[in-house]
């Protein structure tokens, strides 16, 4: 074995245990390659796209917050828009996401829903609480927020 072969081996193992990883094989003989892992595994991501529907002709704009968000999310919704309006795709953590709609002067949230319609825990308030999926193939959520003119 090379001298330098040794010192390279000595201090993987010395520092290995300082890096937190764990190595999948022992020291080998000279010439071969020694493999490590890392046992640190990356937060899973969901996409999500916030989305605003309206009735009795209301039109306006939409703000909506969510510690998931790195900024707030707007929608407008504009006469004879095709509903329900949506922003953009968002990568957030997948797993339950809150997202809170700021007040609107002139309407009132009613409801809020979600697809994969399984996806809603529940709407307290102007916050809707939902299940982002992880990311796959053919996995979306959709959070749709519904605001109607305030009662008479």
């Amino acid at each position: 074995m090379h001298p330098w072969t040794l010192r390279l081996t000595l201090v993987i193992l010395i520092l290995l245990p300082l890096c937190g990883c764990a190595a999948d094989a022992a020291p080998t003989q000279a010439g071969q390659l020694m493999t490590t892992s890392t046992s640190n595994q990356p937060s899973q991501t969901g996409t999500l796209s916030i989305c605003q529907e309206t009735d009795g002709g209301l039109t306006g704009t939409w703000s909506f917050n969510s510690s998931v968000f790195t900024q707030t999310q707007t929608i407008t919704v504009v006469a004879g828009a095709t509903q329900p309006v949506c922003g953009p795709l968002l990568h957030v953590p997948a797993g339950t996401v809150s997202a809170t709609e700021e007040t609107t002067l002139g309407t009132t949230l009613a409801s809020a829903r979600t697809f994969p319609t399984d996806s809603l825990i529940r709407l307290t308030g102007s916050t809707a609480t939902f299940t982002v999926a992880a990311d796959s193939l053919d996995a979306q959520t959709l959070i749709i927020f519904h605001n109607s003119p305030p009662a008479k």
